[in-house]
Parts: structure tokens; C-alpha cells; sequence
């Protein structure tokens, strides 16, 4: 059993081989028949997409009353079998790998903008995510501001320096792990999107795709309360456009790096329909209850868009 110890003092835990991937399965099987946990997740690769490669999965499972679990699977070390190895702590027959975790409904999975990771999954492993609760989209639905300011979606860096309570401290901290990370990757920083490939990962890198899966819970937790003053058509709005997302990620005409992914939705044209939103959330009512700075975060993926 890998050892655990609070988040904020221990690294993320590195999955990448047959043991440590059965004694992560392990763990998580564990976590969620025991613990019905929120599970965070985001994807690193190379031009992350149908057209690139995933290099990297950060998973955070979060449950009340027990401290954070943060895992880094190596996917480019392990491949398809980081999500196909069946786990011996699975009591159910349908839910037995990680791939069936992220395709199940019952289990929700938080993304920040989960467009292209769900492209990437799909496109290289036959990943068909469903349960899916996408922050950037909380956020978006949430804002305070007139129709007007919520024309353009906004960046999880900009969420985080606005949103997240860190202290001016621990922003700071923050900014400077994400620094040292872009110095490894980013061409206009005198790094190479290769640098996700190389093994031994680099620490800074190791930071650099933990850091933010470390701060979704509390964007999730912010959101969420926002959401909940307001009227319960939001919700299923959301809900509705976070399963749009999906399927046009798995369509053969999208685009993962078009200028327009920019452009928040309509929200007045969102259907507010409650009969495909419980087909997809199958019974999780008021999940998805529970962005400026674009240009930062695109670059995470290996280039802009």
C-alpha cells in the first residue's frame, strides 16, 4: 500500500509501474466504494489532443473528513494499461479499471475545461467520459458580472488568482512553481514540450501538475456556494452544456485548438431540459453546483489557442 500524509507537505505519489499502479488502483477502488469521494483530475501531454500525446494524469481524491490523495500516473511510461489493469479491490463487475471509473455516471470527476482532455482519452484510449463536472463552466454560469462580462470563458490561473482565498504568500508560491515548470516546457521560455516525456521527471514538473489539482477543491467548494443562491435552472444548464462539451471533444470535426474555445457559452440559449441531464448525471442531482488569464493556461498543453 502506498503511504499517504497530508497535501500540502508530500509530493504527488508516482504511478508508473505494475506495482505502484496495483497498489494505486488499490487505493482508489478503496476510496470510492468506501468513501464516495469527488475525484479532480487534469491531463499534461504534448499539444494535449486527438493531434498530440498524453504525458501525464494528476488525480486528487477528495472526501469529507479525510485528508486529499494526490497521484501522478505516468501514461506515458504505462499506457493503455494505466487504464485497463483491473483492480482485485473492485467488488463491482462493472466498475474494474480506471477506464470504467471515468466512463461511469455515478462517480463525479471534476475538470477544469475538460475539452481537450476528453479528446485526448478519446482519440488515444476509447476513454468515453461521462459524470463530469466542469469548473470552468461553474465559473462562467456563476460570475458576478452583466451578460456582457460573460462573454469571454476564463483561465484556471486567473480562477486561482482570484478566486482560491490563497494568501498573498501562497499565491506567490504558486507563481513560482508555475515559472519554474514553464522554464522546462515552454519554447518561449527556453523549454521543450518533449520535457513531459523525459523520465526521471523532472521535480519542477512533478509541482508544476500538482499544484493546480490541489486547488480545484476549494474552486469547487467556492462555486458551488455561489451556485447554490441561485435558481435551480443553472444547474441543469450546466449540466446540459458540460455533456455538449463532451460530445463535440469525441466529434470528428473538432477543433482542439480554435480561437473560438475562448467564447463562453450562450447561457441563454443552454437548454435548461432536466431529461438529458439525468440521463447523463444518473441520479446526482446538484453536481455540477457543487475566465481572464486565458492565454497562461493555454500554454500548459504544449502551445496556445
Amino acid at each position: 500500500m502506498l503511504s499517504h500524509s497530508e497535501p500540502r507537505t508530500i509530493p504527488a505519489l508516482v504511478v508508473d509501474d505494475s506495482k505502484s499502479l496495483a497498489s494505486f488502483l488499490q487505493d482508489l477502488f478503496e476510496a470510492v466504494h468506501l468513501q464516495s469521494p469527488t475525484l479532480y483530475l487534469d491531463l499534461e501531454g504534448i499539444k494535449l489532443s486527438r493531434n498530440g500525446s498524453v504525458s501525464l494524469l494528476t488525480l486528487l481524491t477528495h472526501s469529507n473528513g479525510k485528508p486529499d490523495r494526490v497521484y501522478l500516473v505516468d501514461i506515458h511510461t504505462l499506457g493503455s494499461s494505466a487504464f485497463t489493469t483491473i483492480s482485485s479491490s473492485s467488488n463491482d463487475r462493472k466498475i474494474r479499471t480506471l477506464k470504467d471509473i471515468l466512463e461511469s455516471r455515478r462517480i463525479p470527476k471534476v475538470f477544469f475545461d475538460v475539452r481537450n482532455d476528453s479528446d485526448a482519452l478519446f482519440s488515444h484510449f476509447g476513454i468515453k467520459m461521462k459524470g463530469i463536472i466542469d469548473l470552468q463552466l461553474m465559473e462562467s454560469a456563476s460570475r458576478r458580472t452583466g451578460a456582457n462580462g460573460k462573454r469571454f470563458l476564463v483561465g484556471l490561473g486567473k480562477c486561482i488568482e482570484r478566486d482560491s482565498g490563497l494568501s498573498d504568500e501562497e499565491k506567490k508560491v504558486w507563481e513560482t512553481s508555475k515559472d519554474k515548470g514553464k522554464k522546462l516546457f515552454a519554447p518561449e521560455e527556453g523549454g521543450r514540450y518533449e520535457a513531459f516525456n523525459e523520465r526521471p521527471l523532472h521535480d519542477d514538473l512533478k509541482i508544476y501538475c500538482e499544484q493546480d489539482v490541489r486547488l480545484l477543491p476549494r474552486l469547487h467548494e467556492i462555486y458551488d456556494a455561489r451556485l447554490r443562491k441561485m435558481p435551480g435552472i443553472w444547474t441543469r444548464k450546466i449540466n446540459n452544456e458540460t455533456k455538449r462539451r463532451l460530445e463535440e471533444s469525441m466529434a470528428a470535426s473538432y477543433e482542439p485548438h480554435g480561437k473560438d474555445k475562448a467564447l463562453a457559452p450562450d447561457w441563454k440559449e443552454v437548454s435548461d431540459d432536466s431529461s438529458s441531464e439525468d440521463e447523463e448525471w444518473d441520479g446526482y442531482e446538484d453536481t455540477a453546483r457543487d475566465c481572464e488569464g486565458w492565454e497562461d493556461d493555454m500554454i500548459k498543453n504544449g502551445e496556445y489557442f
